[in-house]
């Protein structure tokens, strides 16, 4: 299976070069959504507020993105309801919505029951001492994945060297789910696209899934956004507004 992890892991380098203000060529299909620019309007309150992250409505781009998947898929799509937010900046941050082209990665037809939900802003800052560019206030990597074989589709088989690619931390109950958490090898190691995640892998109905987030210090705190963003997941109508 290491072919479509390089596939994937090519793709995150295209969006790091698009969180950074480059164009991309990527195959994913990316959304530049709405920027965090600040306003004359105060924004409305965030709708939740995790280990002191505020939580947000999902944006337009957004939104669309699930509905399209929703729409491609044979199986039941979930996304989320609820996501962090940079903070204001000048000029805007942008952010990426993309969804993975899993399917071709995996040489199955484009309605194959797999998807990939990505939200992406900023870019990683793995030195020491700048744990704090890592936060959602500067920096945000999420992803959802659905359907078929997520434990491959998140790399929880592949070893990268004699290191596995996703190191098991054990059953747990988030949100009301039971499933399997992991931590990613550190991208500078060798981690591939969820390289520092938390992901956690469960089943719902016929399907698995699969949330994933970019940690950052305390790491507590990020599973704690983390299960406040699972606690908001819902299923996508096909066709919903």
């Amino acid at each position: 299976m290491a072919a479509p992890r390089s596939t994937r892991t090519t793709t995150l380098l295209t969006l790091a070069a698009l969180a950074s203000g480059c164009a991309s060529g990527s195959s994913a299909t990316p959304t530049a959504s709405e920027p965090s620019a600040p306003g004359t309007r105060a924004p409305p309150p965030a709708a939740d507020t995790a280990a002191g992250t505020r939580l947000w409505p999902l944006t337009r781009d957004e939104r669309a993105a699930c509905r399209r998947l929703a729409a491609s898929k044979p199986l039941t799509v979930i996304c989320p309801t609820l996501l962090p937010r940079p903070l204001p900046a000048v000029p805007a941050t942008r952010i990426g919505v993309h969804t993975y082209p899993l399917c071709r990665a995996y040489g199955k037809s484009s309605g194959c029951p797999l998807y990939d939900f990505a939200v992406l802003y900023g870019a990683p800052d793995e030195r020491p001492g700048h744990a704090a560019y890592n936060t959602p206030l500067e920096f945000l990597h999420f992803e959802l994945l659905g359907g078929r074989h997520i434990d491959d589709a998140v790399g929880v088989h592949i070893m990268s060297g004699t290191r596995r690619l996703q190191r098991p931390l054990g059953m747990r109950t988030i949100a009301g789910h039971h499933g399997h958490l992991y931590f990613g090898l550190p991208y500078n190691k060798g981690g591939g696209e969820l390289g520092s995640h938390y992901t956690f892998v469960w089943r719902q109905g016929r399907w698995g899934y699969a949330a994933s987030l970019h940690s950052w210090k305390p790491h507590n705190d990020t599973l704690t956004v983390l299960a406040a963003i699972v606690a908001h997941l819902r299923k996508q109508q096909n066709g919903a507004r």
